[in-house]
């Protein structure tokens, strides 16, 4: 994609695909105790559309998705998003609650999910700034959507990676760009 070839970001796509592993893995083995195995990372085609299954789009599956933006010398949102049942999965681990009493508690599922994309995206955004790259994190937002797509910026980077994790799978999509 012409957005992202070596003159059109000040690092390279690998660079930002291993510092978006890196985030991920380091917020789940520290936080949930678990791993965060990278499934796949693709972009618009460049490599074979391959979709976790559960991460495959249905209309009667509920997604949660957790969005954090960032704003500097470098700009751009993290979406992160995982199906119902697994954001609460994510949520008795982070916070050691029984499942059962989560099922019907979307604002605490919702808080657990805003600090995890909190948690992520801050160590994301860490390595930018070690990288010379100054940004502040946005406060997180939750959606809950059975279908939605992210379509970025002309001129964005737009990543997209799914990690498993537990028995299931979570995905993230990175959209940014070069800040003011």
């Amino acid at each position: 994609m012409e957005s992202e070839n070596s003159e059109a970001f000040p690092f390279a796509v690998q660079d930002v695909d291993a510092m978006v592993a890196d985030s991920a893995e380091k917020v789940f083995s520290t936080m949930l105790s678990t791993a965060a195995k990278p499934f796949v990372a693709y972009n618009h085609g460049e490599t074979p559309a391959k979709c976790h299954p559960r991460l495959a789009p249905a209309a009667e599956k509920m997604m949660v998705v957790g969005m954090i933006g960032f704003l500097g010398d470098i700009k751009g949102v993290i979406y992160i998003y995982v199906d119902e049942p697994t954001s609460i999965t994510i949520t008795s681990s982070f916070l050691g609650l029984d499942k059962n009493s989560l099922k019907d508690n979307h604002e605490t599922v919702n808080d657990a999910l805003g600090e995890l994309s909190n948690m992520i995206s801050g160590t994301y955004k860490n390595q930018l700034c070690d990288k010379g790259y100054n940004c502040r994190l946005t406060i997180p937002s939750i959606l809950r959507a059975n279908n939605f797509t992210i379509e970025p910026l002309p001129g964005a980077m737009h990543r997209m990676y799914q990690f498993e994790i537990f028995d299931s799978a979570m995905g993230l999509e990175l959209v940014m760009i070069e800040g003011d």
